[in-house]
């Protein structure tokens, strides 16, 4: 967008102070003056990780061999970071959920109990992240449409103890 058109010019007037002798590294550096940490830092860093993997084509690797271009900021690193972590979030949750079934049914030789303490567990859970992503997320009650939004971290971090105070309570209900 608007922002690499701006960048791409600043890049061409400061050439033969970013681009060592021998012109085989170049490096970039940039310090916005707004916050990186926000949606429009996150798709500068996905708009240039396109632009460097657009700019390596067949023919500029064939004629300039092993041409290696990396993008890396504070950003990207978080951007990366929250990628994996809500990527492998349903995975986390499903072994959770394989792993508690068979213990409880076990321990309580009972598969009712199990199912009870299923839908008493897990609905309660995915109740609780569904109104916090919609109050801190979508903005919820706020009148502030400008909401910075629930930290990746909270479910990832949250799901177990959430899940082990669960089980715990609903223990006392027998």
């Amino acid at each position: 967008g608007y922002m690499l058109m701006k960048f791409q010019h600043l890049y061409g007037q400061m050439w033969s102070q970013m681009v060592s002798s021998d012109e085989k590294v170049s490096m970039i550096v940039a310090r916005l003056s707004w916050q990186t940490m926000s949606k429009a830092g996150f798709a500068l860093v996905e708009d240039i990780r396109g632009l460097l993997s657009e700019s390596i084509t067949p023919q500029l690797n064939a004629t300039c061999s092993g041409i290696k271009a990396w993008e890396f900021s504070a950003t990207s690193v978080y951007l990366d970071y929250f990628n994996a972590a809500v990527g492998t979030m349903p995975r986390v949750g499903g072994l959770a959920f394989v792993i508690t079934t068979p213990c409880v049914m076990l321990y309580f030789c009972s598969l009712l109990a199990t199912l009870k303490l299923l839908l008493t567990v897990i609905l309660p859970i995915t109740w609780v992240y569904g109104i916090a992503i919609w109050y801190f997320g979508d903005g919820g009650l706020s009148a502030d449409s400008d909401s910075v939004g629930l930290h990746w971290s909270v479910p990832c971090g949250s799901s177990m103890m959430l899940l082990a105070l669960a089980l715990d309570y609903n223990v006392f209900y027998f």
